[in-house]
């Protein structure tokens, strides 16, 4: 399970460098730096989740089927907070930015 968070970390690095690569530098965080950071954040607490259980197993000698219902919840847990995350911009989106005409008025004024 290690293998699989360290690829989904390789990968999101290699993603976020190819989307540097042709996007315009800011000064600033984006939503899609902030949007990444997320990401990065939330696989790497699956990881340590992951690590931990290994250590309870193989060093503390923890009943293996009690490490994994609580890995699973904790795990299940930060999915879903992930996933609220999602639905809540999903519902949200239009609060996140203003529309062509509120920013064309702004700049008039």
């Amino acid at each position: 399970r290690i293998g699989i968070v360290l690829a989904l970390l390789l990968t999101m690095a290699c993603y976020k460098t190819s989307i540097c690569s042709w996007m315009p530098q800011k000064d600033y965080l984006t939503l899609i730096d902030i949007y990444i950071l997320i990401a990065f954040g939330k696989v790497l607490a699956i990881g340590g989740v992951v690590g931990v259980s290994a250590f309870c197993v193989k060093i503390l000698e923890i009943d293996n089927e009690n490490v994994a219902r609580v890995e699973t919840v904790v795990t299940c847990a930060i999915m879903g907070v992930w996933t609220l995350g999602h639905i809540c911009l999903l519902l949200f989106r239009n609060c996140l930015y203003h529309s062509w005409e509120q920013i064309i008025a702004q700049e008039t004024e």
